[in-house]
């Protein structure tokens, strides 16, 4: 049984239970990430904040010409974009892949930050709709930002609760970088967020 939760498990408890259930008793492994997802680490790898593509998935992102498939071309110059930016970079200054640990409604959570600077943190999206959608969690179209509060929640309240990194709680960022050229930057300040208790009790509900 797995000893602790995570954001992407309570999506995978609200998606589908079974499947939660067979993951957390594992019975059950995922299969390999999909292309969004190596792709999302592309931009990480780039931008520095992230170790990028693991070796066994270079045939899924590299002709074998050695140049890059189109769709990690364009996760490339995202990455590069990011590292041009002057807020991006400032965003992106700090701590990277920062393990928390920390207990939420009764539940010991785990979580990965993207990046925890001494008075904030950020967690970066490689977008692909920067304009409102849907939310079943929201009953109504929202910007894309708002899809990941309940995320930056969790990850403020983790932090809170990590006594030499309490300090960087204070403010969350959504760094949205645009899939589509010219690369759009979004940096969203979240100052101040819901206990994540609270949302995901309104998610649960």
């Amino acid at each position: 049984m797995k000893d602790t939760f995570s954001h992407n498990q309570f999506r995978m408890l609200n998606e589908c239970p079974a499947k939660w259930w067979a993951y957390a008793t594992e019975q059950w492994t995922p299969p390999p990430p999909s292309d969004a997802m190596l792709a999302g680490l592309f931009v990480e790898g780039v931008a520095g904040i992230g170790d990028g593509i693991e070796d066994a998935h270079a045939s899924r992102v590299y002709k074998k010409d050695g140049d890059l498939k189109a769709a990690f071309a364009t996760a490339s110059a995202a990455g590069v974009r990011l590292t041009q930016c002057p807020i991006s970079r400032d965003l992106l200054a700090g701590d990277c892949q920062v393990e928390v640990f920390g207990a939420i409604g009764g539940l010991q959570w785990r979580g990965f930050i993207d990046v925890v600077a001494p008075q904030h943190f950020t967690d970066l999206k490689f977008v692909g709709q920067m304009g409102d959608a849907w939310s079943t969690a929201h009953h109504s179209r929202v910007p894309f930002y708002m899809f990941h509060e309940l995320q930056l929640s969790i990850y403020r309240e983790l932090l809170l609760q990590d006594f030499d990194r309490a300090a960087s709680a204070n403010t969350g960022y959504i760094l949205g970088v645009g899939r589509t050229p010219p690369h759009a930057i979004v940096p969203v300040r979240f100052s101040d967020l819901p206990p994540a208790v609270v949302l995901l009790g309104n998610a649960w509900d």
